[in-house]
Formats: structure tokens, C-alpha cells, sequence
């Protein structure tokens, strides 16, 4: 089926619908997928209200420029390293080394090498030449051949980028996305990404609490600057040679009042999304899905691995909907309560349930962090059993129909006890009845017999 042609049906489709549409088309095809997803994202997305873009250069022209027409053609063929994640145009994967294709030539840059890309976006190490410094140079992966929805949606990153000033939020060096092949400078950080330092080490209970606090404070710091972040995860968690974390990839981030990217492209990571992000109320989706992928975050930082995994996406973003997470303990049972208790709350599905703020998160990390003791509190035994039925659901409705069918059985025998009992009162009743009326009859004769017998001696 051509592409357009699925893009088309996905548009008249619900949210739900649409990712089974697309995991029965696509199956294990990931390029197919990326591509469609593209196209969904630029048919959704609103008309941007920049200057028109100006025709594509022939191809002598940008093979002058130094970009060759086969950067454009492979970046279709390239998907996300991570599994069981839906196609982000923003997040920088993890990436062994340069690529075989040419690097695109910037006035006064030096383009080291590929560091990573995601679906739309591409991020280089390159050297500002007149400050001899090193940084993240983050481009459009289809550069000219990208959509104005996805200029939009790139100069949008740099602004929400710019704005935020704050030790734990990468900083952006330099931008120009008026540029026929927009880009912005940001700081590199040598210590790669928090998900390759899952993958070699282990962190402690204390340290997980400690990069997370961090962490609070900084998603705090960008929602007092109306920015939702909406991708957290540890490929987006940048660290220093020191280990210090750093928040990066805000393209999917959502400024207060401002929707920029379609409702189906802004989902995010299936594995680390709030389940209201899962049920597709983009537009609902506030602070409270920061901390829930915060709480997802310590998760796995506790235990190895994030609270759902699957075999495809429909299946993950179902377990986030309506099932509850393996208590932390369970996967790790030296971890201290408390720290538990902060990350399940991070995880409850209704947003009114979590810290009411990232901010909350972190001073509770805190608490914790000096021996204090925390706001959250264990879950009790009434929503510890309602959280195990929903986890449980074909268990759960089997207990149920069982104690159902004992209390029915239970009645109907009780009903039929309490039916004979009565039966047999009434039994007895007529029989003590009509034993007495015997008796007085009997009583009666005998009395009438002996005046019959005294008259005689009377007269």
C-alpha cells in the first residue's frame, strides 16, 4: 500500500487505533514506520506562520555546498537504536562512531563526526572554529528537503532551549534556524548519556536519589518556565565527565498555550510516557507526566530495568494504562522503603495521585537523602488489594466470581435452613395447638362423667 495512501487512514483514525493500525501494517518494519510516522507528523502539525521556504537547490548547487544528495536519501533508512520506541524526531541514540557519508559543511564550524539521531533530528560533534570550542551541533536530518512543520517544530527547541538557564539543563552555545540548513549549537558533555552508564554500572540506592533529585529540580526550574518536558528517559539525560546530569531533547516539550506537534507525533517513548500521554490526551498532559517519567527514571535506576516491557508497542503502552508496576522491592529487596515508596507514588496512574510537583519530588529525595522522614506514605491494604486486582484482572475476576457464587450459595442455603426452621415451627405450632385442644376435650369429658355420676346422690 503506497505510504500517503496510510497516512490518509491513520488521519480518520482515533489515537488507540491508530498504533494498531500501524503495528499491523508496518509489523517488524521500523523504516516504513519512521517514514509513515514523518508524514503522519507533518500532515497534523499546524501551519507554521514563518516566511515560505524557498525551493530546493538543484542538485550541482548542493553538491557545491558540500551535502550530497544520498545524506538526504539515507536518513529514510534510519531508525532509533532504541526497541519498542515510538520514532522521535528529537532524541540523540547513542551512536559507535562517524558515519560513511560526507559531513554537511557551517560557516565557521568544523564537523567532527555523527554523534546521533533520532527520526528528524541529527547531532554532530563539531568545533566553533573562532572559539576553538567543541559542541553538540544538532541539524534537521532531511535538512532542505524537511517539511515547514518540522522548521517549525526545530526552531521551536531552540527557543524553549534558550530560555532555560539552569545547571542540570544542557545550554545552547549558538543558533540559526533562518538558515537554509538550520542549526543550533549546544554544550558537549563527554560523559555520554544515563542509559549507556545503566548498561556498564550499577548505582546505588543513595545515587539513584541523589541524579534524581537533581533532576526534580531541574524539570521544576522548566515547568515555573511554562515547559513540559513530555520525553524524559535516560537517553535524553546527558552527563558531564564528572557524572553530573544534564536534561537535554526538549523538541517534544510543550511551552503553556502552545501545541506545535500533532497528536499522534508527540506521544513520546512508550516505556516512559504518563498513561494519560498512552490514552492520547496530548492536550491534557501537564507537570504530573514529568514526574511519572521522573518515577520511571528511578525505577530503573533501582531495579535495572522500567516498570513495563513487551513485546511491541500496543503491548507497553497497555501495561502503562492499566497495569501496575512490580513493586521495587520485589526486583530488589535490599532497596530502603522509603525510596520505594517516593518512586511507586511518582507512578500512580491518576496525576492527582503523584507529587503534586517535580518540585515535591525533589524535597522528598531530600527528606530522604538527610534521614528525614518523607511526606509519601505506603499504599494501604484496601488500594494495595484494588491496585493487585487491576494487575491481576483475569485472576482478580475469577476471585470475584467465586466469592460471588459462595455468597449466592451461602444465601440460598441460608434462605433454605431459615424456610425448613420456619416450616417446622409452624408444624410443631399446630401440633402443641391441637395436642391442647385434645387435652381440654379430654378434660372436659372426664368432668362431664363425673357430675353424671355425683347427680344420682345429689337427688
Amino acid at each position: 500500500m503506497n505510504e500517503h495512501a496510510i497516512v490518509e487512514d491513520l488521519l480518520r483514525m482515533s489515537v488507540h487505533k491508530r498504533m494498531i493500525y500501524l503495528s499491523r501494517i508496518c509489523g517488524d518494519d521500523t523504516d516504513l514506520q519512521e517514514r509513515i510516522l514523518n508524514l503522519l507528523s507533518d500532515k497534523e502539525a499546524p501551519s507554521p506562520k514563518t516566511p515560505k521556504q524557498t525551493e530546493p537547490a538543484p542538485i550541482s548547487s548542493i553538491a557545491e555546498q558540500g551535502i550530497h544528495v544520498q545524506d538526504a536519501a539515507s536518513t529514510l533508512h534510519q531508525t532509533q537504536s532504541s526497541t519498542n520506541s515510538i520514532p522521535d524526531p528529537n532524541c540523540t541514540t547513542a551512536y559507535s562512531g562517524p558515519t560513511n557519508t560526507s559531513l554537511p559543511q557551517i560557516q565557521q564550524m568544523e564537523i567532527l563526526e555523527e554523534l546521533g539521531r533520532g527520526g528528524m533530528g541529527i547531532v554532530y560533534l563539531a568545533r566553533q572554529i573562532h572559539l576553538g570550542r567543541l559542541v553538540a551541533l544538532k541539524m534537521i536530518l532531511r535538512g532542505e528537503f524537511a517539511s515547514e512543520a518540522a522548521y517549525e517544530r526545530f526552531q521551536s527547541e531552540a527557543q524553549i532551549v534558550a530560555k532555560l538557564q539552569h545547571p542540570n539543563i544542557v545550554l545552547i552555545h549558538e543558533a540559526n534556524v533562518t538558515a537554509t540548513r538550520p542549526y543550533f549549537a549546544l554544550e558537549y558533555l563527554e560523559g555520554g548519556n544515563l542509559q549507556q552508564k545503566l548498561r556498564t554500572k550499577t548505582v546505588s540506592a543513595n545515587d539513584a536519589a541523589a541524579l534524581l533529585e537533581k533532576l526534580a529540580w531541574a524539570v521544576d526550574y522548566a515547568h515555573q518556565q511554562g515547559i513540559i518536558h513530555r520525553d524524559l528517559k535516560p537517553q535524553n539525560i546527558l552527563l558531564t565527565k564528572a557524572g553530573e546530569p544534564k536534561i537535554a531533547d526538549f523538541g517534544l516539550a510543550k511551552q503553556q498555550n502552545v501545541e506545535l506537534t500533532g497528536s499522534f507525533a508527540q506521544i513520546g517513548t512508550p516505556n516512559y510516557m504518563a498513561p494519560e500521554q498512552a490514552e492520547g490526551k496530548a492536550l491534557q498532559v501537564g507537570p504530573a507526566a514529568d514526574v511519572y517519567s521522573l518515577g520511571v527514571i528511578l525505577y530503573e535506576l533501582l531495579t535495572g530495568r522500567p516498570p513495563f516491557r513487551g513485546a511491541n508497542i500496543m503491548e507497553i503502552m497497555d501495561q502503562v494504562r492499566h497495569t501496575e508496576p512490580v513493586s521495587v522491592r520485589s526486583l530488589q529487596p535490599q532497596t530502603p522503603i522509603d525510596l520505594e515508596t517516593i518512586c511507586l507514588k511518582c507512578l500512580q496512574k491518576e496525576p492527582r495521585h503523584r507529587y503534586a510537583s517535580a518540585s515535591a519530588l525533589a524535597s522528598d529525595l531530600q527528606n530522604y537523602l538527610e534521614g528525614k522522614p518523607i511526606t509519601a506514605r505506603p499504599i494501604g491494604p484496601i488500594e494495595r488489594v484494588v491496585k493487585w486486582c487491576r494487575r491481576y484482572r483475569m485472576a482478580a475476576a475469577l476471585i470475584i466470581v467465586s466469592i460471588t457464587a459462595a455468597l449466592v450459595a451461602t444465601g440460598l442455603a441460608t434462605w433454605a435452613i431459615g424456610a425448613e426452621h420456619k416450616a417446622r415451627s409452624e408444624r410443631d405450632e399446630k401440633e402443641d395447638a391441637l395436642k391442647a385442644k385434645t387435652q381440654a376435650l379430654l378434660a372436659e369429658n372426664r368432668n362431664r362423667c363425673w357430675i353424671e355420676q355425683l347427680l344420682p346422690w345429689v337427688s
